[in-house]
């Protein structure tokens, strides 16, 4: 009478058994529709068996993808503002070499008032500075007495210059100017002389202003 039960028990067990293996089989598995950016290689059907590291793997792969592409769209938005600002500089910096040439063509300056707005101009703008500077270095010339004639020339009139000396003497006023520095870093600038003193293109500057009243009255 007990072998019955003893079979049926048994019998009880094994379906349990197979329950339990039946639940076990479930275990691992991954939903591949939820992860559409997978290669198709990985993407066998939707019920693929994995292991639960790589599915936490798969999910973190997905995550990345997807900041990556914000982090995409965030430089794309970063080059088009970039582009946006250069071409807002470059605009800028037309019209600022527009305004400085129209400056260029008021030289050579022929009164006392030009000189002086000119002095502040310089102080205040040193970009024009740097603009005047370049822009006296390719006048031309191939000596130092040339090249610093020329440049002269076209800054001051005669008749401004005979108001002048290097140092002041003999009641004139003295050069000690922006105008000044900017004809000497424009000859130490020029590329067709070799190494030349600040003396001999002082010396070049003094001569010129020297004999200005004289070419002024000769004019």
């Amino acid at each position: 009478m007990n072998y019955p039960k003893k079979i049926g028990g048994v019998k009880k067990k094994i379906i349990s058994s197979s329950e339990e293996e039946e639940e076990d089989s479930q275990v691992g598995v991954l939903n591949i529709s939820e992860f559409p950016d997978l290669p198709q290689d990985i993407r066998k059907n939707d019920s693929t068996e994995v292991s639960g590291f790589e599915e936490k793997l798969f999910k973190e792969l997905s995550f990345i993808r997807v900041h990556l592409v914000k982090i995409g769209q965030q430089l794309s938005v970063l080059e088009l503002n970039m582009k946006s600002h250069q071409l807002q500089d470059n605009d800028k910096n037309e019209e600022k070499h527009d305004n400085f040439e129209e400056i260029i063509r008021k030289f050579p300056l022929d009164t006392e008032l030009d000189l002086r707005n000119m002095e502040v101009y310089l102080l205040n703008n040193p970009d024009f500075k740097k603009y005047l500077i370049n822009y006296c270095s390719r006048l031309g010339g191939l000596k130092i007495d040339q090249i610093t004639k020329i440049m002269l020339r076209k800054l001051i009139s005669n008749k401004l210059a005979a108001n002048y000396s290097w140092l002041g003497a003999k009641k004139k006023q003295s050069f000690n100017l922006l105008i000044a520095e900017v004809i000497l870093c424009a000859v130490k600038q020029n590329k067709l002389i070799g190494e030349t003193t600040e003396k001999e293109m002082i010396d070049s500057v003094k001569n010129w202003l020297k004999h200005a009243h004289v070419r002024y009255t000769n004019q």
